[in-house]
């Protein structure tokens, strides 16, 4: 079993120093300290550090945050410029593998996961965490998600323990299935689709495709077998359509508009089989995307994900 979510393959970010800024190429130089950069500093990037996820804050979609293997970056002016957060709390690891959003009315929570981080929780946009780990087994959590229909709802995947479920928003936790067939999960999220059984989908993406799940959690079955062997990194389902989800591997990004019985490769704005290891929709403006890439660059989408641009 992998125990890295992404490969290391898949770079990034890190973090040497106060600030950071894209650059055309996807790279970073310093600005607050420029005799400290490196001779070569790509290589350093692509022996260290790859990007998990990314998040955009409701209020204000300048504010995005960014985890990586190597900690939290936050950036005030949209994704262009980005800075190191130093996380407060009672945070046990620096690499912020997954990140689940509570985005209902007047709600400010943020819950995190990680290699050797259990799951945390934050209240003021990833400043300061407070662990809620009752019931988890171990602290290596790939992949957390809030329910679609229920913001009290969280599910979390932990590795060589299987699937999780807390009730209360974190508080406890109980173990529900062993997970998906293929136990390397990187990616969940909950789908606002009725499953006829009284509840609505968990999906799944895996080092060998895209699996799903009644939230009765009465077994996992292959959403469709287009994945067969991908490795899916993330996964975002559009706020306003839950048959529109997008899925990203190490060739580039996805979309189905059919709830995953048919996908196409989106390519306008990429390079030829980019690597995107984070995805996430802008929740003040649904037509609105970032994706970041696996040597850090940063990429926006206006409209619903046809085309991209990548962020300078």
């Amino acid at each position: 079993m992998l125990r890295r979510g992404i490969s290391h393959s898949l770079i990034v970010v890190v973090v040497i120093a106060t600030a950071i800024t894209v650059t055309a190429g996807g790279l970073y130089y310093i600005q607050s300290q420029p005799k400290t950069e490196k001779p070569n500093l790509q290589a350093e990037l692509q022996a260290n550090g790859h990007v998990h996820f990314l998040y955009v804050d409701k209020e204000n979609p300048n504010l995005m945050l960014m985890g990586t293997h190597e900690g939290l970056l936050r950036s005030n002016d949209g994704g262009k410029t980005w800075a190191t957060v130093e996380a407060k709390g009672e945070v046990r690891s620096k690499d912020f593998m997954s990140i689940a959003v509570d985005n209902s009315k007047d709600s400010k929570i943020l819950y995190g996961a990680g290699h050797d981080m259990f799951v945390i929780k934050s209240s003021d946009q990833g400043v300061t965490w407070s662990l809620i780990n009752k019931g988890l087994p171990n602290g290596d959590v790939h992949a957390i998600a809030i329910a679609a229909n229920d913001p009290n709802t969280l599910y979390a995947w932990v590795v060589d323990a299987g699937l999780y479920r807390s009730k209360n928003a974190g508080e406890s936790w109980q173990r529900m299935d062993d997970g998906p067939p293929n136990s390397n999960v990187l990616a969940l999220a909950s789908v606002n689709t009725l499953t006829g059984m009284g509840g609505i989908y968990l999906m799944a993406g895996t080092a060998d495709g895209l699996y799903a799940t009644a939230d009765c959690f009465c077994g996992w079955q292959k959403v469709t077998s287009f994945f067969d062997s991908k490795t899916i990194y993330a996964l975002a389902v559009d706020p306003t359509d839950p048959q529109v989800f997008l899925a990203s591997t190490r060739d580039g990004i996805y979309r189905s508009k059919d709830a995953g019985a048919s996908w196409e490769k989106i390519r306008k704005g990429f390079d030829n089989n980019v690597q995107i290891a984070a995805l996430t929709f802008d929740p003040t403006d649904p037509r609105s995307l970032y994706a970041a890439g696996g040597t850090g660059a940063v990429y926006r989408s206006t409209d619903s994900g046809n085309s991209w641009a990548q962020l300078r």
